[in-house]
């Protein structure tokens, strides 16, 4: 099982494909990077398909307090640095969308492109929700 140490903790990830451009998956709260299954069958034969757990995620590290939106951008330059890419398409769902709508307006040059689904382009009640949902499966055993 894949981990890198990023900001003091152990993110899972994989790669899926050996050839093309960088394509990252972003999972939404209740995902994993199972859920991109279908996804990571069809772009591999054409991309390198990088997939990461958020910290707090099925089999990444364990974390309830803190988990910002901007903390999980900063994991994603870390992991992107880590694994040596430069810039990438992205494609976020959910939470991830916004994750991924948040890194590329921070890190514009290492974004190739976006496709943000199912996300919200600010922070409202909605937004605050899933983070509070989000710390608290945080803490939960997977079962």
């Amino acid at each position: 099982m894949p981990t890198a140490q990023i900001n003091g903790k152990d993110l899972y990830y994989r790669w899926e494909g050996e050839r093309g451009e960088p394509l990252v998956f972003l999972n939404g709260i209740l995902m994993s990077v199972d859920s991109w299954k279908l996804q990571t069958d069809f772009f591999k034969s054409r991309y390198r398909c990088l997939l990461h757990d958020f910290r707090g995620q099925l089999r990444s590290a364990r974390q309830v307090e803190g988990l910002t939106l901007a903390e999980h951008v900063e994991d994603l330059r870390v992991l992107l640095d880590t694994q040596q890419v430069d810039r990438c398409h992205l494609v976020g769902t959910s939470y991830g969308g916004e994750v991924g709508l948040l890194f590329a307006s921070t890190y514009p040059e290492r974004v190739a492109s976006l496709c943000a689904i199912t996300c919200v382009s600010y922070s409202d009640a909605l937004l605050k929700t899933q983070v509070a949902l989000w710390r608290a499966l945080a803490g939960q055993e997977p079962g």
